[in-house]
């Protein structure tokens, strides 16, 4: 049997399959073949968001200030960006000048 070629689902779908498959009106090999996708697959869906999901319980104060860190972390990434691209535009014509044949009147 040719292997099926690989899907990426929405994180939307994930989530609305695994609620389904948490209320437990359905099993889980109902909803997969409905939604043709493996029970296997369900379930690990279903592992990873009850591992991550107290992220969606984290305090917005935290969020806010791993964001914040985020930011001052990106602007000194990009100050040093900055100054590196200006000391390799230094050190370009330092070496011009350098490997520059010598002027007829010496300079």
């Amino acid at each position: 049997m040719p292997r099926r070629k690989l899907r990426k689902h929405a994180p939307e779908f994930k989530f609305k399959l695994v609620v389904e498959s948490l209320r437990g009106e359905r099993t889980r090999t109902e909803i997969a073949r409905e939604n043709d996708i493996t029970k296997s697959l369900l379930y690990k869906w279903e592992q990873a968001f009850l591992e991550q999901g107290s992220d969606v319980f984290r305090s917005a104060d935290l969020r806010t200030k791993e964001l914040a860190e985020r930011d001052k972390r990106i602007a000194d990434l990009e100050r040093l960006i900055g100054r590196l691209a200006l000391e390799n535009e230094v050190l370009k014509k330092f070496e011009m000048q350098i490997n520059s044949p010598p002027h007829k009147n010496g300079r």
